[in-house]
């Protein structure tokens, strides 16, 4: 009368998902997406006090006048202007919302407040506290 196995699986004509299913569809995913493409960040933003990657690391990681976005081999994309740096209230939650339009998954600075390091928990963009010039850092980090 068939498979032994199917007949486990369909009862009163629905499906039970059974461990092989779940197993044999998790397989099928990694095939599909590798680790790698699943946890990585896409690009990464430094907190700068100018445009150019020779500037030194922000300690203000809210307000530093500038982000430096880098692919993850390291490759300088652009230099943002932070429209956040000079505002009364909010910068942590309005320099976030620029840096997320970019895909940013990692922010890297000389300091984090409590404000931003909350709403960088909240969106899981990780952080990474660095000093010294950004084409410094950027090139240890990509190693």
């Amino acid at each position: 009368m068939g498979n032994p196995d199917y007949q486990h699986q369909i009862k009163d004509g629905t499906m039970q998902i059974t461990p092989k299913i779940i197993y044999a569809l998790f397989f099928l995913l990694l095939l599909i997406f590798p680790f790698g493409n699943l946890f990585a960040a896409d690009k990464l933003a430094v907190a700068a006090e100018g445009p150019e990657s020779n500037a030194s690391i922000s300690t203000r990681a809210a307000r530093a006048p500038f982000y430096l976005i880098f692919e993850q081999n390291g490759r300088m994309i652009m230099a943002l202007q932070n429209t956040a740096a000079e505002e009364s209230s909010g910068a942590s939650s309005k320099a976030l919302k620029l840096l997320e339009k970019h895909g940013i998954g990692i922010l890297v600075a000389g300091d984090f407040g409590r404000n931003i390091l909350n709403a960088m928990k909240e969106r899981e963009i990780k952080h990474v506290i660095a000093t010294g010039t950004v084409a410094d850092t950027i090139r240890s980090l990509t190693k």
